[in-house]
């Protein structure tokens, strides 16, 4: 068993406040090792959470040396879940860094550093991070990590949902915004800048929507008068509907003449046609152009007729009601 893992073990055992672990170094896998009957099986059921955590981690690091990464990656996350340790997401994203799986891998490491900024390996660990977040660059992208407090929260990126936090995801680099928003909290909008070069990990705390405030409804009291001194009113009459009848006349008026003169435009238009498409003798050229010039004079009389009727009927449209009004008769003193 590796120093780390022996290390971890005491952990387990000890209790709520460990001694440090030996700093060790991401490595590559040791040779694999034949299956150990006393480790490769579930822990009874009797165990308490202490005691069945270290033998899951046991387990974990026998499947380990046998390069049996997936397997041993489940069962450091069991040891977790039942007595969770920062070192353990260490070991984890060593077995994700031999799967060469490198988004997780550097995010377990990452958390691994969050959950223990005082480790004493932290200048390996943070080596480690930074190969893989170069080899992230070589692929053209670079890890975000978006924690808020409380999780689940809904989060997009450039206004296309991506999941809910916490959350890793690898994004080309550049401009990007933000959202974060979770029922009966604030919605927050935050740009960042992704480098190329560095992973990035914000943390947002929600604040919760204040309480809408009630407005009591202050009904007035309503004054009841004396019956005695109460008289009815009675309404107006309605107006008399307001009659337009020389505003329609002289709409008429203004339509048959501008009707008149459009015909007889036509009609001159077509004279003149006919006189300047072929060849008429003196007397039939005579007569085609005075009918021309008689339709035309028509015409334009016509449409000084209909300017007249109309401009009248707009005129009297507004002026006609006020001049049929009933004049209104003064009620006598009392």
């Amino acid at each position: 068993m590796s120093a780390l893992g022996l290390t971890v073990l005491l952990l387990l055992q000890a209790g709520p406040k460990p001694p440090p672990a030996k700093p060790a170094k991401p490595a590559a896998a040791a040779t694999p090792a034949a299956p150990n009957p006393s480790v490769d099986k579930p822990p009874e059921k009797t165990d308490d959470d202490t005691l069945a955590a270290k033998k899951y981690f046991q387990w974990a690091q026998s499947l380990y040396k046998q390069a049996r990464y997936s397997e041993a990656i489940a069962k450091f996350e069991e040891a977790y879940r039942l007595k969770p340790h920062p070192t353990i997401f260490f070991n984890i994203g060593r077995c994700y860094e031999q799967l060469n799986d490198i988004p997780r891998a550097l995010k377990n490491y990452r958390d691994y550093l969050r959950i223990a900024p005082e480790a004493k390996d932290r200048e390996l660990v943070s080596d480690a991070i930074a190969n893989l977040e170069r080899r992230l660059k070589e692929q053209g992208v670079q890890q975000l990590s978006v924690l808020t407090d409380p999780t689940g929260a809904r989060i997009t990126i450039d206004e296309k949902y991506m999941g809910l936090s916490p959350l890793s995801l690898e994004l080309k680099p550049g401009n990007r915004l933000i959202g974060i928003s979770k029922e009966g909290f604030e919605s927050i909008d935050k740009n960042v800048v992704l480098s190329a070069e560095k992973s990035m990990e914000i943390t947002i705390s929600l604040k919760p929507k204040a309480p809408p405030v009630e407005v009591a409804k202050v009904t007035p009291p309503v004054l009841t008068p004396r019956a005695d001194i109460l008289k009815p009113v009675e309404p107006p009459p309605p107006p008399p509907p307001a009659t337009r009848t020389y505003t329609w006349v002289a709409a008429a008026v203004g339509a048959a003449g501008l009707a008149g003169g459009i015909t007889m435009g036509l009609l001159a238009n077509s004279a003149s046609m006919t006189l300047r498409g072929s060849l008429h003798d003196q007397a039939a050229a005579q007569g085609l152009h005075d009918r021309a010039a008689s339709l035309g004079l028509g015409s334009n009389i016509s449409y000084a007729v209909a300017g007249t009727g109309l401009a009248a009927a707009i005129v009297l449209f507004f002026l006609e009601p006020k001049l049929n009004a009933p004049k209104a008769v003064a009620s006598a003193a009392p």
